[in-house]
């Protein structure tokens, strides 16, 4: 007895246990395989695609580090303005609303935007440091990361210039003392290639098509996930 003299019960009953057909389990067991199946074909497919983006640049532009392919070169700071996102605090992280970029793409929701306008974010802090991502919409950007400010000459096409930055591996960059960060300094010292603008658009082409392909994948991996 437990309690004012309650008789003590057993926490479970055997016949409180659902019995499951050891055939319906298995079908249930090969049902859930088979969409544990998909959801890993779909999330190779996502991977797939980016590779292919990142095959197509190497094919159009050759090594960006090397410049391989002889390419005029510019300096970034003649080219763009870098700055470093701002703090947001506790009290302002939302659940929904305005996405906030920190090191590795987004961090929380806000509701209120730091900028307005298309621009190419890259993280500064943390193990993913480097990372770099393009945005169309307003944002808010965390001083965890670095963004282009301004564009002093309008030499780019922005989805270009965002892939040639992944590829250029600014997290070679890092300062590893502490945690990994990167600085603004070798982001705006670093020579870009700059093929010209009808090259860029043509690949720009390319990744808005993979883009839609990507999107569709997505959405079959969300209805399966759900």
């Amino acid at each position: 007895e437990i309690g004012l003299g309650i008789p003590a019960e057993p926490l479970f009953r055997s016949s409180y246990l659902p019995t499951i057909d050891k055939s319906l389990q298995k079908q249930i067991v090969e049902s859930i395989s088979i969409i544990q199946k998909a959801i890993d074909l779909k999330r190779k497919q996502l991977q797939d695609l980016d590779e292919l983006v990142k095959s197509k640049f190497q094919e159009m532009f050759g090594d960006v580090d090397t410049n391989d392919k002889g390419f005029e070169t510019v300096i970034g700071k003649y080219v763009f303005s870098f700055s470093s996102g701002k703090f947001l605090s506790a009290e302002r992280r939302k659940e929904e609303g305005i996405a906030v970029y920190g090191g590795n793409g987004i961090s929380w929701f806000t509701d209120e935007a730091l900028i307005d306008y298309p621009t190419i974010i890259i993280g500064r802090v943390g193990a993913y440091c480097g990372n770099v991502k393009m945005v169309n919409t307003p944002v808010w950007i965390t001083d965890n990361a670095i963004f282009i400010k301004s564009f002093k000459k309008q030499v780019f096409n922005i989805r270009f210039l965002c892939q040639l930055m992944e590829n250029a591996s600014f997290d070679k960059y890092a300062d590893v003392v502490a945690q990994p960060k990167i600085t603004q300094k070798p982001l705006e010292n670093y020579k870009y290639i700059v093929p010209d603008i009808e090259l860029q658009e043509r690949f720009a082409d390319y990744v808005k098509s993979v883009d839609m392909a990507r999107k569709t994948v997505g959405d079959e991996l969300v209805d399966l996930i759900a």
